[in-house]
């Protein structure tokens, strides 16, 4: 079932889109074209999502019916450095799009982080973001409101195996959630543990489409 709020923002003459999975930090018509997250604070920490780093899912509803869309992430204490988790997705279709398995950051099992959700289209980007801790382990499994419209494709912009993500080079520290106690060790990530866990065959899977399919430009 769509949630109130996308069948609202269809019914303006606005083209927005909605996060409904992660549970966002905040949806606001008006500010979602605010960076980093859509006019909410980057550090809420509301609601926090357990991600584990062998992935999970990302479920959006959009009014845009071609865009382009990135999914990064950047430590708490560090939210002027966002990575990429995956190369970015060019889509065509109206309403329903999921990805069912994005990977986290095997560097930084433990820590507080923010996972932003950003789409491209022809009347500028707009930011939806979601709080998160990554945590070891397999890939979450997707609920059944995970899915894609129908007539909805998507496909990778650029090849995985040559958009490997850059993540930060100092050792990061933990900051404190109300979800969680202790401290976590601090990691020292790099990209070649980044590469460790990056799995194009798994989010070519996810995408359902060819990889590396171009023309996503705006007219």
């Amino acid at each position: 079932m769509k949630s109130y709020t996308f069948l609202a923002i269809l019914s303006t003459a606005s083209a927005h889109f909605v996060l409904e999975t992660p549970p966002s930090i905040g949806f606001n018509d008006v500010k979602e074209a605010e960076a980093p997250c859509g006019g909410f604070d980057v550090k809420n920490r509301d609601k926090v999502t357990e991600w584990p780093v062998g992935g999970y899912p990302v479920y959006v509803q959009s009014t845009h019916t071609r865009a382009k869309w990135t999914y990064k992430a950047a430590l708490l204490n560090s939210t002027s450095s966002f990575v990429d988790l995956i190369p970015q997705v060019g889509q065509e279709g109206l309403g329903d799009f999921c990805l069912t398995s994005i990977p986290g950051v095997a560097e930084w099992v433990g820590l507080d982080a923010v996972v932003q959700v950003a789409q491209e289209a022809h009347d500028g980007k707009l930011y939806q973001c979601a709080a998160v801790k990554f945590t070891s382990g397999n890939a979450f499994t997707p609920e059944s409101s995970c899915k894609n419209g129908t007539g909805l494709s998507a496909s990778f912009i650029a090849s995985p195996t040559s958009a490997t993500p850059t993540v930060p080079t100092s050792s990061p520290t933990s900051s404190t959630s109300s979800t969680a106690s202790g401290s976590a060790a601090s990691p020292s990530p790099s990209s070649e543990g980044v590469a460790m866990y990056w799995n194009p065959v798994g989010i070519a899977a996810a995408v359902a489409v060819v990889v590396g399919a171009s023309g996503f430009g705006f007219t």
